[in-house]
């Protein structure tokens, strides 16, 4: 599926990571490059860094393809749903570009 990753300035780091903690919903707030964002209820969250990068589910927009967040990478809703159901703690994470 296409998704969106962090946009410059907020690029979603490279390299092989690990799912390491998984949860169901999170609202996802805080200060980033001076930016605020407040984000509740986040779906089927993935995290890959201690940082707070994350792989998870997106329902403020549907621009898929385009380079949109903060770091983290956005999925649709229902395949963010489907690879939350299948992805165990631990798994591989692989960002390139």
């Amino acid at each position: 599926t296409a998704v969106s990753t962090g946009r410059y300035g907020f690029d979603t780091p490279p390299g092989t990571f690990y799912v390491n903690y998984k949860l169901p919903s999170q609202t996802m707030t805080g200060v980033l490059g001076g930016e605020y964002y407040y984000v509740p209820d986040v779906p089927w969250v993935m995290y890959f860094t201690d940082r707070g990068h994350a792989i998870h589910g997106t329902y403020w927009h549907n621009n898929f393809g385009t380079r949109m967040s903060h770091g983290c990478v956005n999925l649709p809703l229902g395949f963010a749903a489907w690879l939350y159901g299948i992805t165990p703690v631990g798994t591989r994470v692989y960002i390139h570009y």
